[in-house]
Formats: C-alpha cells, sequence, structure tokens
C-alpha cells in the first residue's frame, strides 16, 4: 500500500450535440433597416403617395423591433451539450467505487457511478447536460460525501463558469 488516494477533477469545455455549434453569421437586418427606413421614406414620400412612404417605413421599423424578439425566443430552447469529465486517481494506492456528482447552475443533473480507480489511473466521461445557450456555471465533485480517505481532498471539486454556444 502506497500514499492515499488522492481523487483530482478537471472539466473540459461543453460542445453542443447538434450541427449548430458554430456561431452562424447573419446578415444585421435591423442595422440595415434603421438606415434605409429614412431613405426609402424620402424616396416614396417626394415622389409617390405619402400614404404609402408612411406605411412602408412604419412596416421598416416596425421590423427592426420584431427581430431582436424572434431572435431572443429562439435562444431559450433547451439544447444538449456534451461536457468532458474527468477523473484521475493522483495517489499511490487504488481509491474504492465512488459517485461523481455534476451540478449545472448549483443543481444536480446526474451522477456517474464509478467502480473504482487504480494508483495512478483516469477515467474520462462524456456527459450530456441539457440546458439554453448563454453562460451556466458547472461544477464537477469526485466522492461528495468525503468516504474516501485522501490526501487531499481540495482537487475534488473543479467549477468553471462556461459560455454555451
Amino acid at each position: 500500500m502506497g500514499t492515499p488516494v488522492d481523487l483530482a477533477v478537471t472539466i473540459g469545455q461543453p460542445a453542443r450535440q447538434d450541427a449548430a455549434s458554430a456561431p452562424q453569421a447573419t446578415t444585421p437586418f435591423p442595422i440595415a433597416a434603421l438606415a434605409g427606413a429614412p431613405v426609402l421614406g424620402w424616396w416614396l414620400y417626394t415622389g409617390r403617395s405619402r400614404n404609402v412612404a408612411l406605411l412602408l417605413t412604419a412596416g421598416m421599423v416596425l421590423a427592426v423591433f420584431a427581430v431582436p424578439v424572434v431572435q431572443a425566443s429562439a435562444s431559450s430552447q433547451v439544447i444538449a451539450y456534451t461536457l468532458p469529465v474527468e477523473v484521475r486517481n493522483l495517489g499511490g494506492s487504488d481509491a474504492p467505487a465512488f459517485e461523481v456528482t455534476v451540478l449545472l447552475d448549483g443543481e444536480r443533473v446526474t451522477q456517474i457511478s464509478v467502480a473504482g480507480l487504480p494508483a495512478g489511473g483516469v477515467v474520462r466521461e462524456q456527459v450530456t447536460l441539457h440546458t439554453t445557450p448563454g453562460p451556466h456555471t458547472v461544477s464537477v465533485i469526485a466522492d461528495e460525501k468525503g468516504v474516501i480517505p485522501e490526501r487531499e481532498k481540495g482537487n475534488n471539486r473543479a467549477d468553471a463558469r462556461y459560455d454555451f454556444p
């Protein structure tokens, strides 16, 4: 029997499971509409019916405000992400069975059972998380209940804040 067990946790960058993981380029419609509305309004006002000019200008201005609302509602969809989790035994003794707890924004989302981990061993898991795009805090804790006597308990937990795409 060597030195005591020492479990250490690390978290990788979360990735979307669907094909839309990379940011998509979008046309800046609101900016174009804001710039084009006065020009279109002036052109129509000087050469055409005033009513048509006012209606088209008002429609473009309303579209400027409608696009951000549609984009905001689309971003509230729950999306599946993959979170790479790694637990190492840095100690000189084999670790008995233990649990790895995963929290998202402070709420327990899953628990992984590890049958044991030999001295110097590593276990890697791809954890699926379901959440909305945006900033979230992820925490991963090995042996949360503190059942295994260890040399160092401070590295049993990893916390990170990520901007989920």
